[in-house]
């Protein structure tokens, strides 16, 4: 890959007579990095294996302009009441090639994905009429009847503490905070809106939330599949050992077993689960072992639903090419 400040005509077929896959002019954005590097390795893969290694002429290079004609259009819906900032996020996602419906309050935005299909809403959290909380609430009960999950994005000017798990547990999948800013607003839209859903985004039912998962791990999806295909192979180990100390009544075990457990769980933000293990790692005395039976079966059900959407979330983001250091 070419990384030039000093780009000139005539670059990019320069580029592809003497065997360099992309040529992108700087600054080079986050995103547009990324992008460029998984379509040189996409093309990598593509090629003959038979190829002669010296017919590098005529090959095709990445530019900037064939990722923004590859790349994939979204229709995203807009729920925002102040005119300065929807023309701010118009712009900004119009310019990445997406097309993008405006409303001014709630009403408007349940109404508009009543009758058209959007890939993402960005939904403002204080609107006049109907606000963000109310819109989505009308917005998933709809979805109870299609089987159809929209992504939503909360934007709020008051980034506080705690507001980021309100907005998830009203059923939005994301969050960003105003003054938007664009490359987290790409992020968002852009990466978070390629997930598979319902299983993939929002909460599961296993209790766990791939969104907040995402958010620990820098929205890497790939990295989040691998953890998981990990930690589905360590829970019978972990499991069996949480039997084990509480079949040898050790309160000292079952707390250091449970908090393994949990350690592992918690990656996940799979609550259920969780919450099965923290019962277990709060005992303390020899009747605590009484309820232990109940526990562990709330527990293995919890762990083996988690199991089963992590299954299904890791074979939708396999990595195409293993990165340096990712167990074999």
């Amino acid at each position: 890959m070419m990384l030039t400040s000093g780009g000139q005509r005539g670059d990019a077929a320069r580029c592809g007579e003497v065997g360099i896959s992309a040529y992108l002019t700087k600054p080079v954005r986050q995103l547009e990095l990324r992008e460029a590097m998984l379509k040189v390795v996409g093309m990598q893969k593509e090629k003959p294996q038979d190829q002669n290694s010296d017919s590098k002429k005529d090959q095709t290079v990445v530019t900037r302009h064939s990722l923004r004609e590859a790349r994939r259009q979204l229709s995203v819906l807009l729920a925002e009441d102040n005119v300065i900032k929807q023309e701010v996020v118009v712009r900004l996602l119009t310019k990445r090639g997406h097309a993008v419906t405006v409303v001014e309050n709630g009403m408007h935005a349940v109404a508009a994905t009543e009758s058209k299909a959007f890939d993402v809403v960005l939904m403002d959290v204080q609107m006049p009429e109907m606000d963000g909380f109310e819109a989505t609430a009308a917005i998933r009960k709809m979805e109870l009847a299609t089987g159809k999950h929209i992504l939503i994005v909360a934007m709020t000017a008051y980034a506080m503490k705690g507001d980021r798990e309100r907005c998830l547990a009203a059923g939005m999948d994301a969050y960003i905070s105003k003054p938007i800013q664009f490359d987290e607003l790409l992020e968002v839209t852009e990466s978070r809106s390629s997930l598979a859903a319902p299983a993939a985004v929002g909460t599961a039912d296993s209790g766990w939330e791939p969104e907040v998962a995402l958010g620990r791990v820098g929205g890497d999806q790939v990295l989040l599949a691998d953890l998981a295909k990990i930690f589905c192979e360590q829970c019978p180990s972990l499991l069996a050992a949480v039997k084990r100390a509480i079949a040898e009544r050790s309160l000292l075990e079952v707390k250091r077993a449970a908090h393994s457990f949990r350690s592992a769980i918690v990656t996940f933000s799979a609550q259920d689960a969780s919450d099965a293990a923290a019962r277990l790692e709060r005992f303390s005395r020899p009747e605590d072992f009484e309820d232990a039976p109940a526990i562990v079966r709330d527990l293995e059900l919890s762990v083996e639903r988690l199991r089963q959407e992590l299954d299904i979330f890791a074979a939708a983001n396999v990595a195409e090419v293993a990165p340096p250091g990712v167990r074999s």
